[in-house]
């Protein structure tokens, strides 16, 4: 596949999943100039092809954030306030894409951020869990063992007392 095909199959996939055609075209374009931008920084269409992946599942991400904005849109003109655009990436700002911005996407997955609430609270509860099985792993061998400790210590502390008399 090459850079044509890509924008092709992209404003195809695109099509497919309801956008407008000026959506499209802005996408497009906006992927255009990226290829551009990524050639001029020395990078060959096969890396950025091999980066950008399927352009059927980047227009299922593109409708799916495109879909997300409008979802944000809408609270947002409820509450009073509103910043964001009608979901195209013209713009250049395409949260996903943009180039250098490696700590969110890395071509074709969503890495986790560990910095965010819902990272803080995953780790409280996975080292909330950990200790938890540690205790109860403790216990248990503690329990199992009783029987047999507590009469030792027993024999132990008695022997030791007649020892020094």
């Amino acid at each position: 596949m090459d850079r044509e095909e890509f924008l092709d199959g992209l404003a195809r996939a695109l099509r497919t999943v309801g956008m407008p055609e000026r959506e499209i075209q802005d996408n497009v374009n906006y992927y255009e100039s990226y290829f551009r931008q990524q050639m001029a920084a020395g990078r060959t269409q096969a890396e950025i092809l091999e980066e950008l992946g399927d352009p059927r599942l980047l227009a299922r991400t593109i409708a799916g954030v495109r879909e997300e904005d409008s979802y944000s849109q809408m609270y947002e003109d409820e509450a009073g306030s509103s910043d964001h655009g009608t979901g195209s990436y013209a713009d250049g700002q395409n949260r996903y894409m943009r180039s250098g911005q490696e700590d969110s996407w890395n071509g074709r997955y969503h890495k986790f951020q560990i910095n965010s609430g819902l990272g803080c609270l995953l780790i409280a509860i996975v080292v909330f869990l950990i200790f938890s099985i540690i205790f109860t792993i403790i216990r248990g061998l503690f329990f199992l063992a009783a029987p047999v400790l507590v009469p030792l210590l027993l024999i132990v502390l008695a022997v030791r007392l007649f020892m020094r008399r």
